[in-house]
């Protein structure tokens, strides 16, 4: 007893965040494939199992990026089976690495009696939760966001350019990630008066990586990151001037929303009331915020459908860094600052249970929220085959229109028609088809259904499609 306490005292960070991913990661281990994990992660795995034939993807999956993921969640069906379980195991080695970046970042930025405050928040931090129980590209990501912090502070340059590299390959995103690192870099050189061309080579591995990587791309397709036949096109349409504003508010609602409006607004309400007792460090994590957060801000608002929750997760993880280093820093009570505390974790804690009318559009990958989907989704799926109702009869939106081969990994190739489809005679609707036009929650209605399915904040219904 004397060792596991002593034990758990010195690991104590390290055991609380990688208990509560690990936990979420168990309970979902063997979910099937939902939202954009299924392209990103099945249909793009699927084009390089059993054997890799080149890299550039099919256009109709192919995101514009170096298809790392694909090839990753591949390798391991290759040596372990093509199987949900083993897909969700692929994630579990970046779990373990992200609960010890959490840690590690934590330990930076936070005097060592704090630890376990900014641990926890990181650790519960919605989206983030929600991404760790999902076959997701976006774990790699924010774990290899993190670490790139840690080794850039810790002046770890061999190890940093290594994390730099992975972080590029994993999405478009990750690059802008990167870039956003780099413009800190010159900032913080500047700052230094380190004006050395060697300052800025951990930076030359990821970059001329991805240039080659999209001159390639460019050559065999002739675009680069989109094509106008692109299911996602749209998505990166200019926008106008309203549009624009519009955006703006939706940026600010991704940012808040999930119980996190109590910690951004902890952070503004602590950094100007107590600004003077600021120090140099807590400046550089809003040099960071300011950095990435401005970035990422211009590149969504111009564009039509960029504004999706997991984008911003970096934004969070340093929200999060910021509030309670502001917290501690500014000399409020123990009393008063536990309090604090307290109602920041219950806050997330809550964004796990934030409900919206159906016809407003939801993260569904960024809560836990989704969580019921699989049971409710496989319950509805087996009356309607009980009813002798083929797939094909049944019309669907997003996320829900794939083959059965890329959601179940069952090698079956059928799938619900799309909404409209002449020859569909059923529609099968639900509060997560975001795409899915708001006069037909009017029209049919859930409790109208053939049949209803339902369990925490996910319905289903499937109705007989009024002609």
């Amino acid at each position: 007893m004397t060792f596991l306490s002593g034990f758990f005292h010195k690991y104590s960070g390290y055991c609380i965040s990688f208990l509560i991913l690990f936990t979420v990661w168990y309970i979902g281990r063997h979910d099937f494939f939902f939202w954009d994990t299924v392209q990103l992660g099945s249909k793009q795995a699927h084009f390089f199992y059993p054997e890799i034939n080149g890299i550039i993807l099919p256009e109709e999956i192919d995101s514009g990026h170096f298809p790392s993921f694909g090839m990753y969640i591949a390798l391991w069906w290759k040596i372990f089976g093509k199987t949900l379980s083993v897909s969700h195991h692929a994630m579990l080695p970046w779990i373990l690495f992200l609960s010890i970046g959490i840690v590690k970042l934590s330990s930076l930025f936070l005097e060592k009696r704090h630890l376990l405050f900014g641990v926890l928040l990181l650790s519960i931090e919605p989206t983030l939760l929600a991404q760790t129980g999902l076959v997701s590209p976006d774990i790699i990501l924010i774990t290899c966001f993190i670490w790139s912090l840690v080794f850039y502070f810790t002046k770890n340059n061999a190890s940093f350019s290594i994390c730099l590299i992975v972080l590029s390959l994993i999405s478009l995103r990750g690059l802008i990630l990167t870039f956003c690192l780099f413009l800190y870099q010159i900032y913080d050189s500047f700052r230094k008066k380190e004006r050395h061309i060697h300052i800025f080579s951990a930076f030359v591995p990821a970059f001329l990586i991805n240039i080659s990587f999209l001159i390639y791309h460019y050559f065999q397709t002739q675009w680069i990151g989109f094509h106008t036949s692109s299911p996602w096109a749209p998505s990166f349409h200019l926008v106008s001037i309203a549009d624009i504003a519009k955006n703006i508010l939706l940026f600010i609602w991704r940012i808040i929303d999930f119980g996190r409006i109590y910690i951004v607004a902890g952070c503004i309400f602590l950094g100007y009331f107590y600004r003077k007792k600021l120090t140099t460090q807590t400046y550089e994590i809003i040099k960071i915020l300011l950095i990435t957060g401005m970035i990422f801000f211009l590149l969504t608002i111009s564009f039509q459908s960029l504004t999706a929750h997991r984008y911003y997760m970096p934004l969070y993880i340093i929200f999060i860094i910021l509030f309670v280093r502001l917290l501690f820093e500014s000399g409020i009570s123990i009393r008063m600052t536990n309090i604090i505390f307290l109602l920041g974790f219950l806050s997330l804690i809550s964004g796990h249970f934030w409900k919206y009318p159906d016809q407003i559009a939801k993260g569904w990958d960024s809560s836990l929220a989704y969580k019921p989907v699989f049971s409710v989704y496989k319950d509805i799926s087996k009356e309607i085959e009980n009813q002798n109702i083929t797939k094909k009869d049944v019309s669907s939106f997003f996320p829900l229109l794939s083959e059965e081969k890329y959601i179940f990994l069952n090698e079956n190739p059928e799938k619900h028609s799309t909404w409209n489809n002449p020859t569909a005679t059923y529609l099968l609707l639900s509060n997560i088809h975001n795409d899915a036009p708001d006069s037909l929650y009017q029209l049919y209605r859930k409790e109208e259904a053939i049949i209803l399915k339902e369990k925490g904040a996910i319905w289903m219904a499937l109705h007989k499609i009024k002609k």
